[in-house]
C-alpha cells in the first residue's frame, strides 16, 4: 500500500543542495506540534533540502485504553530508526472506521527562517493514497487511488491544518489556526494564512479517505512519501514505511546479483562450447 504526498511549487527554486535525511528526529519549529495538544516533536523521518524540510512519522492513535472512544493522542511511535514505524492488530482498538495508527506531516517551506517572501500558497498540493495492499507501487490511474490537494484553496479545502512559521510556539488551545475559521475570529481567514505562513502540519488517519469497501483496518505495509517539488524538479522529499501486523518485508535483490548470475551463465555457455 503507498500513500504518496507530493508538494509541487509554483515558484522556481535556484541551485540543488545536499539532502541531510535525520532519523527519530524533531521538525522545526523545535516546539510542541502545531496541531493539537498533547502531540510531542519526536520521532519524526526528516528530510532538509533546499531549505525545505519534510517530516513523517506514523504514530499509535488507538491503544486498548481509549478505545472504543475517541481517543486521545498516544506517544507510541515504535520506529526502529531508520523510517520504519511497526504496529501490531493487539497493540489497540480502534473505531470500525479507523485504522489504528495515524501518519503525522510536517511541511516548512522556509526552515532557516532565509526566505522571507516564501509561504504556503506559493505551492500547489497532491495527495495520493493507493488503498489496494495487492498493486505493484507507483500505480498512478488505479481505482483504488485516492487524490487530491490537501492543502490549497479549492474542493475539499480547507482543512484543519496547525500553521504557523518557525517563531510559533505550543498552541493554547486546540489548534493554533483552525482552517475552518472563515470569520476570521483567530486573525486570519484560510486565504491570508497560508499566505502569510511557511509550516503546516497535521495528524491524519487512513479512515478519512478510505474508498468504498476498504477496510481501513486492513495489515499491510504502508509506504507514506512526502515530496517538494518545483515542475518535475523535486526539492525535498522524505519517505517512511508503516507496518501493520505480520506483513513480511520484500527482501530487496544486491544490484550486483543479476550481473553475477549474467557472468556465471556466460561462463557456462564458454565451457559448453570448449567440450563440444
Amino acid at each position: 500500500m503507498r500513500l504518496i504526498i507530493a508538494t509541487a511549487a509554483v515558484a522556481v527554486m535556484a541551485g540543488p543542495a545536499t539532502a541531510l535525511t535525520s532519523f527519530d528526529a524533531s521538525v522545526t519549529p523545535g516546539v510542541q506540534l502545531l496541531f493539537g495538544q498533547g502531540n510531542a516533536n519526536t520521532a519524526f523521518t526528516v528530510n532538509l533540502e533546499n531549505n525545505i524540510e519534510v517530516g513523517l512519522r506514523g504514530k499509535l492513535r488507538y491503544d486498548n485504553s481509549n478505545a472504543p472512544g475517541a481517543g486521545v493522542p498516544n506517544g507510541t511511535y515504535n520506529s526502529n530508526g531508520a523510517g520504519l514505524y511497526e504496529f501490531d492488530p493487539s497493540d489497540g482498538i480502534a473505531p470500525a472506521d479507523r485504522s489504528l495508527f495515524n501518519f503525522d506531516w510536517s511541511v516548512n517551506v522556509n526552515q532557516d527562517g532565509t526566505a522571507v517572501d516564501q509561504f504556503l500558497d506559493d505551492f500547489t498540493y497532491l495527495l495520493s493514497i493507493d488503498f489496494d495492499p495487492t498493486a505493484a507501487v507507483g500505480v498512478t490511474n488505479g481505482v483504488d487511488l485516492v487524490e487530491f490537494d490537501p492543502i490549497s484553496l479549492g474542493p475539499g479545502s480547507p482543512w484543519d491544518h496547525g500553521l504557523g512559521d518557525n517563531s510559533s510556539t505550543s498552541p493554547t488551545f486546540a489548534k493554533q489556526y483552525v482552517a475552518t475559521d472563515a470569520g476570521g475570529s483567530r486573525g486570519l481567514n484560510y486565504g491570508p494564512a497560508i499566505a502569510a505562513y511557511s509550516v503546516a502540519q497535521n495528524s491524519w488517519n487512513l479512515g478519512f479517505y478510505e474508498p468504498v469497501g476498504f477496510d481501513p483496518q486492513t495489515e499491510g505495509l504502508y509506504t507514506i512519501t512526502l515530496s517538494v517539488l518545483s515542475g518535475a524538479t523535486t526539492l525535498s522529499s522524505a519517505s517512511i514505511d508503516i507496518r501493520y501486523g505480520a506483513v513480511a518485508q520484500a527482501v530487496p535483490v544486491p544490484a550486483a546479483l543479476p550481473l553475477m548470475g549474467a557472468g556465471l551463465a556466460a561462463l557456462s555457455l564458454i565451457a559448453r562450447r570448449r567440450r563440444g
